[in-house]
């Protein structure tokens, strides 16, 4: 069994490098960066940043809990996030402590 958790260990850094080597960690904080503004783009605030909004993006809604919803190609999505310090980013699990 604990081999098992040491080859499940091993794909996830596998993994985590793999994604870092392609910039996911670039993407994603790009489409955060974007999405996360659409709720004003869409109503135009400031004035002239509703061209950021592509047409096949509608629905824009701002959640109250922090997030939001919107409709891309007719599919309905909704993102939630937290903003917290990068500490809490860290990986903790059984094999590596957190961090006090």
């Amino acid at each position: 069994m604990a081999d098992d958790a040491d080859a499940i260990y091993a794909e996830i850094e596998r993994r985590k490098r793999r994604a870092k080597e392609l910039g996911v960690p670039q993407l994603v904080w790009g489409f955060f960066e974007t999405v996360r503004y659409l709720p004003s783009y869409a109503r135009d605030e400031p004035p002239g940043d509703k061209r950021f909004v592509p047409p096949f993006v509608t629905e824009i809604k701002k959640l109250a809990e922090g997030g939001l919803a919107f409709s891309y190609e007719g599919v309905e999505y909704s993102l939630a996030w937290s903003e917290k310090s990068s500490d809490s980013l860290l990986p903790c699990h059984s094999r590596i402590p957190c961090p006090p």
